[in-house]
């Protein structure tokens, strides 16, 4: 399994941080939020989004609208992304170069 983190082309807006073991199955995976024709990505290194109780930077993320049935509660609200990803969510890391995502035919 690979780590990805996904973003728009047009203005590197962040999609999100997805999971797949081969490339095919990442389209899919992106298809289901937005146009993969319209995405980028980034192989992510080891490194980890984790819940914590101090003060850090947090993941920014949807607060569920509790009057909709179809809501799910936000398990990773105030999630902080570690120190090596950090770089990367904020477009910092030089050596990491982002990929448009194609499918195979």
């Amino acid at each position: 399994m690979t780590a990805y983190l996904v973003r728009l082309k047009k203005n590197a807006e962040l999609v999100g941080l997805f999971v797949s073991p081969t490339g095919d199955m990442l389209w899919e995976f992106i298809d289901e939020c937005c146009d993969p024709y319209e995405c980028e990505f980034v192989k992510l290194p080891p490194g980890s989004l984790y819940l914590h109780q101090a003060g850090a930077p947090t993941v920014p993320t949807l607060i569920p609208d509790p009057e909709q049935e179809d809501s799910y509660p936000d398990g990773f609200s105030g999630s902080i992304v570690s120190e090596l990803w950090l770089g990367i969510f904020h477009g910092g890391h030089g050596e990491l170069e982002w990929q448009p995502i194609e499918p195979s035919d």
